[in-house]
């Protein structure tokens, strides 16, 4: 395996070329200080004219996918990124979470929708050729774990992980809470 990674100060740029493959899969392309830099990453790792096929977000952070917002004539086939885990069965506060989520993008990002990943999807499909929407991949899809990409074949999430712990659980309801009593106030 080799790996890849552009200087991109406060963010993340990084590649993996699996053995035996011949593409690279970029995980992230963000940056804090600006996603011109996060692009001017990408391209040191690519060059002018290659596209990696498949891009994983690790997660729905500015500073780990906004660099795809200055790249075109991408050729993206595959999206990869996180979903909110189970809650140990608490579907009221993974409802609760996923609104913060879309509440706090929309409020930071001020992006189409406030869902990140709905303008992730539309961020790469505007810098693909021909504005081609990739195919997604959710985290979890597969009941092994397993990435369901063919370029990253036996690959397995491991975080974050499909059931969050009880504890875990607790100590994510009580920042909800506390968001959502900080959102009333303001």
């Amino acid at each position: 395996m080799r790996y890849y990674m552009a200087d991109v100060a406060d963010g993340l740029c990084m590649a993996v070329r699996l053995d035996g493959s011949q593409s690279l899969v970029q995980i992230d392309c963000g940056c804090r200080q600006g996603s011109n830099v996060a692009a001017a990453g990408f391209r040191r790792i690519h060059g002018p004219q290659y596209s990696p096929k498949t891009l994983v977000i690790s997660h729905l952070h500015a500073d780990h996918y906004l660099g795809i917002a200055c790249l075109n004539n991408l050729e993206i086939e595959n999206l990869v990124y996180p979903g909110i885990p189970d809650l140990n069965g608490d579907a009221d506060l993974r409802h609760r979470l996923a609104t913060a989520f879309i509440v706090q993008n929309f409020l930071w990002l001020g992006e189409q929708t406030g869902i990140a990943i709905a303008d992730l999807i539309e961020m790469v499909a505007r810098a693909n050729k021909g504005a081609r929407k990739p195919q997604c991949h959710l985290l979890y899809e597969n009941e092994d774990d397993t990435v369901p990409v063919s370029d990253l074949p036996g690959s397995q999430v491991v975080w974050p992980p499909r059931v969050l712990a009880a504890d875990s659980a607790k100590g994510v309801r009580k920042v909800v809470d506390r968001y959502e009593e900080v959102l009333k106030r303001n």
